[in-house]
């Protein structure tokens, strides 16, 4: 009849007993153990995105250890000597990208490479002006020195002209 707590009313119908809703939330969702994997899934998806990220972010990096790298072999062909602590910075940059290029997943030690690239990497674009200026300080000593050479060629050019005796 429709009435409250008889056939066909509010009362019993609806209700689960404790088992027909094993497996589930009380609200029919996944259960905690199902939650706990996605969320894990969901944790490892983000660890692997993040990690591409950062490769993407570290083309740049490694344009300019390229770049360093070649002024010190420069450098050193000159025979003008790199600081040490340069080609440390470069070493330990070098190493920590290697690392993560070659990481398959987002680690601790991945983690630790990063910071190091993080803090050392700004350091960088001091040691590229630093290494630029050495590099164009062994131009103008080679420009000085030509010029003096050439200098030498006119004063002995002129000892040998008619005018010699005005020159010692």
């Amino acid at each position: 009849r429709g009435e409250f707590g008889h056939q066909g009313g509010f009362g019993e119908q609806g209700q689960m007993s404790g088992k027909e809703g094993m497996g589930k939330s009380e609200f029919g969702g996944p259960s905690e153990e199902e939650m706990g994997k996605m969320i894990e899934e969901q944790e490892r998806m983000m660890k692997k995105q993040h990690l591409e990220q950062m490769r993407r972010g570290m083309r740049g990096l490694e344009q300019g250890l390229k770049q360093i790298t070649k002024m010190m072999d420069n450098l050193q062909k000159k025979g003008i000597a790199v600081p040490t602590d340069v080609q440390g910075l470069v070493s330990e940059l070098t190493a920590a990208l290697l690392k993560v290029r070659s990481a398959t997943e987002f680690t601790e030690d991945i983690e630790a490479a990063m910071d190091v690239i993080q803090e050392k990497g700004q350091d960088l674009g001091d040691v590229g002006q630093k290494l630029g200026m050495l590099e164009h300080m062994s131009q103008v000593a080679k420009q000085v020195e030509k010029e003096f050479s050439r200098m030498d060629k006119e004063l002995v050019n002129a000892k040998k002209s008619k005018n010699a005796a005005q020159f010692p």
